[in-house]
């Protein structure tokens, strides 16, 4: 069995030689420009390449721009490319329709890239590519009514969501059909705008959507009171919610201020350990947490992140310690 592999793997080395010579064979060819270099190429067997001959075609002919090398591409595979390439290069959306399969996602870069949403009209497929265009040009112009150009009234609501999270607009999202659309938007462009108070146009303050709007904005600006929100009667919060909004401002952000007002001890000693790691600041070590043990943990983490030993001599327990100066050793 052993020797059946190592015959495999000196074959599969063999062959791979073989390929990684071809294809510097086949990019020696397209750098000279000249597609009488790429009617050389041969398989290993000495017979005509067609693939080769017509991908390196295809290279020469987007390099220089020229269309007419295109032409004379033999498997669609290769020249379908070769024209939509050149024309997303050149902006000349009538090449497009010699793009083959790759057609629609012609149009689309090259509607985006004219802001021109008539050109979208002509991509054919109802999906991604033709909703991502009119949705990216609805944002650069900022015209929402550019979304109402999609065929699907489903297509439209989610450009809509998306051109009123890019640009801020809540007035855009009162104007989507279900309360869960709307409250979706309203969530996603607070954190645009980085204000908590557009949370508080969610219609449901007890469901998911506010909890995480809030707790989303709170972290995104590093301001945990914001999370204050979520303690008052009506958001209805679960206390696991509200120490996470805090948790998160603490430990992503580094705010020792933000880790200090988690309630679950455990919770709240890994923030204020992960912040004091992060910023070097042993106050949190001495003031803020209140266990030696944590205390102890607090300074090695610094010691090792700062890669000073100094550091080692605060820790209270003998076996810790010598643990972190044998570090420095």
């Amino acid at each position: 069995m052993k020797k059946i592999l190592i015959v495999i793997f000196i074959i599969s080395m063999i062959l791979l030689s073989g390929c990684l010579f071809m294809d510097e064979e086949l990019n020696a060819a397209v750098k000279t420009g000249n597609t009488k270099n790429c009617d050389k190429l041969t398989n290993q067997d000495g017979s005509v390449d067609q693939d080769r001959i017509d991908n390196c075609y295809s290279k020469i002919a987007v390099n220089q721009e020229d269309t007419g090398i295109c032409d004379q591409i033999e498997n669609k595979d290769y020249s379908g490319p070769c024209y939509g390439d050149i024309a997303v290069a050149t902006e000349d959306e009538k090449l497009c329709a010699k793009a083959g399969h790759e057609a629609d996602d012609c149009y689309g870069k090259i509607a985006i890239a004219k802001n021109d949403e008539n050109i979208c009209k002509q991509i054919e497929s109802d999906g991604y590519t033709k909703s991502n265009c009119f949705e990216k040009i609805a944002i650069e112009k900022v015209d929402q009514f550019i979304c109402k150009q999609l065929e699907f009234e489903d297509d439209q609501d989610k450009c809509l969501s998306n051109y009123a999270i890019a640009v801020g607009d809540t007035w855009v999202c009162k104007k989507l059909k279900t309360e869960k659309e709307k409250n979706a938007c309203l969530m996603g462009v607070a954190q645009t705008e980085e204000d908590a108070n557009i949370c508080d146009e969610i219609t449901d303050k007890t469901g998911n959507y506010y909890h995480r709007c809030v707790a989303e904005v709170a972290e995104k600006t590093g301001d945990h009171s914001v999370c204050e929100k979520l303690e008052e009667p009506q958001a209805k919060t679960i206390p696991d919610e509200i120490d996470e909004c805090y948790y998160m401002v603490g430990y992503y952000q580094n705010k020792a201020s933000a880790c200090s007002a988690v309630k679950d001890e455990g919770k709240r000693t890994k923030c204020l350990l992960r912040v004091a790691e992060q910023n070097a600041d042993t106050d949190i070590c001495d003031e803020r947490l209140t266990k030696s043990e944590d205390k102890d943990e607090c300074y090695m983490k610094i010691a090792f992140s700062q890669d000073h030993k100094r550091y080692c001599n605060e820790i209270s327990d003998a076996t810790v310690k010598a643990e972190c100066l044998e570090r420095f050793n």
